[in-house]
């Protein structure tokens, strides 16, 4: 299983807010 949470935060920091 794959850490969802770990992904989320990748998400968000990649992301341009």
């Amino acid at each position: 299983p794959r850490p969802s949470t770990f992904w989320r935060h990748l998400d968000l920091l990649i992301q341009p807010n």
